[in-house]
């Protein structure tokens, strides 16, 4: 397809595409074009060939430009927009030098640029959030010029899709929009560019600026944030590094939680030895975390009304506030995952994550549609199952510790008004493992009950007469057993997915 072929389908969606060469449009006076028509086009195939990218105005297709490099937030902030936007049009996402990703909007009233700059936990200051509009334009289509890859569409492009069927939105909720994501980029380590000081005509800054800058360095200026990745990924310093980085991080006003997951990712991608040293770092992340918080919280409570005369200084904008629910969980987690390891020896770190989400899990399950089994098995007896069990029973809720439990037991448990139980089934082989006419109403009771409302069907006898009831058996359970005792139930899920 020649450019002029897409310029002609973009005309016909509703755009107003016009001639770029690598990024940069080569019409005069462009900024100020209302339309595209066909004889612009003839006129451009003949006086501008070499200009084989093709831009498209955004003053009356506002385009959020997502300029990020870190994955996860960049598809954090997609999902945003799609919560917000989704049921109003079509998202479409342009990609050039990935992870960035450009999503073009419509709008009656054309508005000016709105941009927020940030600065990245490496350092990098060229990273920013801003919705392109009355003035500006965005490469369409082409070759990017830095990783001479074609410019990539998912869910539709201005060729075959018209504007009128992308999302609405006006000057205020596109600002609203840019702060929102914003906020989502705090949560992955990064700062708005220019809040880390609060020093100007020859004031200081407040307690919390001064500790910030105790942390980026001891002076006005930023400590290169990638020093301290490079000390983290590398094994130097690790307790002195971890605590400088998350005092950064929380003094620019990350979520804590969010924290602690950046500081053990970059600890798992460290090439140091994960060996005993590592390990006790690792798990001291949550304390230190707690620590920094408590830092900057002490900091602010102590700071200083100015003397009378005195101009106080420049108010510092308030952080993201954190629930003091979400924030608690987190901790609570956190104490979860170290309790765990006390007790209980893992084939990896991700199986020790999965056990204590797992244990948090039984709390919210009636939020969910389905509650996952957990199983402790081996091949050989006294591997540590029972400890494994008796280790998960205070950190869930409603817990029956049983070995031999009738099912008329585990049904009355699983109807009781208390909610629905969490079942710790030790030498589960026994019941898995017995020929198939026997324990047949504890089998159903677990292969069924990991659906919400689920039920289970049964016969009960009232005098002379027989009634059938449905029996709710929506329950999570933990089992402990022979792997090769509990190998039938293993194939009935593989059977059944």
């Amino acid at each position: 397809m020649t450019p002029t072929d897409v310029r002609q389908r973009m005309i016909k969606s509703g755009f107003v595409p016009i001639p770029v060469s690598g990024k940069a449009p080569v019409l005069e006076g462009w900024q100020k074009r209302v339309e595209t028509s066909q004889s612009d086009l003839d006129i451009w195939s003949r006086l501008h060939p070499l200009a084989t990218n093709t831009g498209m105005l955004t003053a009356h297709c506002p385009t959020l430009d997502i300029d990020i490099m870190d994955e996860a937030a960049v598809n954090a902030a997609i999902a945003l927009v799609d919560e917000r936007f989704g049921e109003r049009g079509k998202i479409m996402l342009r990609y050039g030098r990935r992870p960035k990703v450009a999503i073009p909007f419509r709008c009656d009233m054309p508005f000016d640029k709105i941009q927020i700059s940030l600065i990245a936990p490496n350092g990098d200051t060229e990273q920013k959030i801003e919705f392109l509009g009355r003035g500006q334009q965005i490469v369409m289509h082409g070759v990017h010029p830095t990783t001479r890859e074609l410019y990539q569409w998912s869910n539709g492009n201005p060729g075959n899709t018209r504007r009128i069927e992308l999302p609405l939105i006006n000057k205020a909720e596109a600002k609203a929009l840019v702060e929102d994501i914003v906020a989502v980029m705090l949560n992955h380590g990064y700062q708005r560019a220019g809040e880390s000081k609060r020093k100007s005509n020859g004031k200081s800054g407040s307690r919390k600026d001064n500790l910030e800058n105790a942390a980026n360095g001891g002076d006005d200026t930023r400590t290169d944030w990638g020093y301290l990745y490079a000390n983290i990924l590398n094994g130097h310093s690790y307790h002195d590094t971890l605590r400088d980085l998350s005092i950064k991080l929380i003094a620019a006003g990350t979520d804590p939680g969010a924290v602690v997951n950046q500081l053990r990712d970059l600890m798992e991608r460290s090439m140091a030895p994960h060996d005993e040293r590592w390990q006790d770092r690792y798990d001291d992340i949550p304390r230190l975390v707690r620590g920094a918080e408590r830092l900057l919280r002490e900091n602010e409570e102590r700071e200083p009304t100015p003397p009378l005369g005195e101009d106080p200084p420049e108010p510092v904008p308030e952080a993201p506030q954190v629930p003091i629910a979400a924030d608690e969980g987190a901790t609570i987690l956190d104490d979860a995952f170290t309790y765990l390891k006390r007790f209980i020896s893992y084939p990896s770190e991700h199986a020790r994550v999965a056990h204590a989400l797992w244990c948090a899990h039984t709390h919210l399950i009636e939020a969910f549609e389905s509650t996952g089994r957990l199983a402790f098995l081996s091949p050989e007896p006294e591997s540590g199952k029972t400890r494994a069990l008796e280790a998960t029973e205070p950190l869930v809720a409603r817990p029956i510790s049983t070995v031999n439990a009738s099912a008329a037991y585990l049904f009355r448990k699983a109807g009781d008004d208390a909610g629905p139980p969490t079942v710790l089934f030790d030498e589960i082989d026994t019941i898995f493992g017995a020929k198939a006419n026997e324990h047949e109403d504890i089998r159903g009771f677990i292969n069924a009950g990991h659906r919400r409302g689920a039920t289970y069907g049964r016969c009960v006898v009232h005098g002379n007469t027989v009634l059938t009831e449905e029996v709710p058996v929506y329950s999570a359970v933990a089992m402990a057993g022979l792997r090769a005792g509990a190998a039938s139930w293993f194939r009935h899920q593989d059977n059944t997915g």
